[in-house]
């Protein structure tokens, strides 16, 4: 059975995102994560980034992107300043593009497993199970393999796909469309 979630939207094309980035090398690791979780649970948050770095006195630091609504930009900042220890951060509106996307719930074996669907310029429609469904199956890597390459090929034989796999993408990017120069802030 295959269930629709949401209607495919536009998100082919051109758009601004919100880049905060910033580093930090003084709060415990379980503070941090508890911090970058509440950014991330954030409604203009689209995705925070922690990776591992060397930082200034050859100290370990965890530098952090967030991308996040641009229209959000003093409340992401006040925000990152109250859930971590950084006393500075940098950030900037940058442009982006993303595909046509919809996500189609579909059931496996009494599994409800969701799964996005995007459309790739020259390659078609193109399938991926939420990995947070596929731990829920409790299983072993086999079964969670066998669920996953299960609700991908019933995701995509949808009948709701049609407006997806019609949709026009666009490549490049129009002139019109090109914003101004990106505002860099400094510590």
């Amino acid at each position: 059975m295959v269930s629709f979630r949401q209607k495919p939207h536009a998100l082919s094309g051109y758009r601004e995102l919100l880049v905060v980035e910033f580093e930090v090398d003084d709060q415990s690791a379980e503070e941090l994560a508890a911090g970058l979780e509440r950014i991330r649970n954030d409604t203009a948050v689209f995705d925070v980034i922690q990776i591992p770095a060397i930082g200034k006195k050859s100290r370990q630091t965890s530098h952090i992107k967030i991308l996040a609504d641009p229209t959000k930009q003093e409340h992401l900042i006040a925000l990152c300043f109250q859930q971590t220890t950084t006393i500075g951060l940098r950030f900037r509106t940058s442009e982006a593009v993303a595909l046509p996307r919809q996500t189609e719930s579909v059931q496996i074996d009494g599994r409800n497993v969701r799964v996005k669907i995007v459309r790739r310029p020259g390659i078609g429609a193109t399938a991926k199970a939420e990995a947070d469904d596929l731990l829920l199956a409790g299983e072993g890597y086999n079964a969670r393999a066998e669920l996953k390459t299960k609700a991908e090929a019933q995701a995509l034989s949808s009948p709701f796909l049609t407006d997806l796999l019609d949709a026009e993408i666009q490549t490049e990017r129009p002139i019109a469309k090109r914003s101004e120069a990106p505002r860099l802030h400094h510590e």
